[in-house]
């Protein structure tokens, strides 16, 4: 729910992941499409193994001062996104 901006309305972010509602704002579609572009940018550069992609989220990182990418993500900010974001690009060379 924090990922997608519902942590105020956990019912609505419910409906929306159950896919009895749609997304009808554009601040939740860009967040889906960071924590998309998070989860196929990790996949590739750890070759879809699920468990060093969530060790890379739990690990803190000096570039986002000793915090780990998870946390950050999970303090609901979409700033936070885009800067996971960015660092899952900048380690894949991009």
């Amino acid at each position: 729910m924090v990922l997608l901006g519902y942590q105020s309305d956990v019912r609505i972010g419910m409906q929306v992941l159950e896919g009895r509602d749609r997304a009808n704002t554009r601040e939740v579609k860009e967040r889906a499409g960071y924590v998309v572009a998070i989860g196929i940018g990790l996949g590739i550069l750890y070759e879809e193994n699920v468990h060093a992609e969530n060790d890379w989220l739990r690990c803190r990182r000096e570039i986002l001062n000793d915090r780990a990418p998870l946390d950050l993500m999970l303090g609901g900010r979409m700033s936070d996104l885009i800067a996971v974001n960015r660092l899952v690009e900048r380690e894949r060379g991009l």
